[in-house]
């Protein structure tokens, strides 16, 4: 529950679907997985569920909004899959320089700039670059008290 909360928070930050492909823009390149395997294997598995159904009378084929809809949600949680392993490393930093005396704010600051530095060239960078883990993980602390 702990990793999809996280990964909930995010994504809650990253916002709607218009800010979000701005965002994704940046990081997709780096991503692994490509798109047109992404969509093709979402397809598939989608019409391979349907045809394993009883009643093939019944197969109903998604209708392009639902093909969309998935999709947006598959490349949403490709692209935020590494924001938990991501959140833990920067706690381990925060928790340390908390210990040593730093205030939250500095404390968050520092952690962000340690996890910059260890993420960098990876497609979660992004996720830094445009503010989105600033917010997300000052809302995570509050939610977890810095753990």
């Amino acid at each position: 529950m702990r990793q999809q909360r996280i990964n909930r928070v995010v994504q809650e930050e990253i916002g709607g679907v218009t800010s979000y492909f701005q965002y994704v823009g940046q990081a997709w390149e780096k991503l692994t997985t490509n798109p047109v395997v992404t969509a093709r294997t979402f397809l598939q598995n989608h019409v391979t569920d349907n045809l394993k159904s009883k009643n093939t009378k019944d197969i109903k084929l998604p209708d392009y909004v639902e093909v969309l809809s998935g999709g947006v949600n598959l490349v949403k949680n490709l692209a935020t899959a590494s924001s938990v392993r991501d959140y833990d490393y920067y706690v381990t930093i925060y928790r340390a320089q908390i210990k040593e005396g730093a205030s939250e704010t500095l404390a968050h600051n520092l952690a962000l700039e340690e996890l910059s530095k260890h993420i960098e060239g990876k497609g979660s960078h992004a996720w830094i670059e445009n503010g989105v883990y600033d917010t997300a993980f000052l809302k995570l602390n509050i939610l977890y008290g810095g753990e």
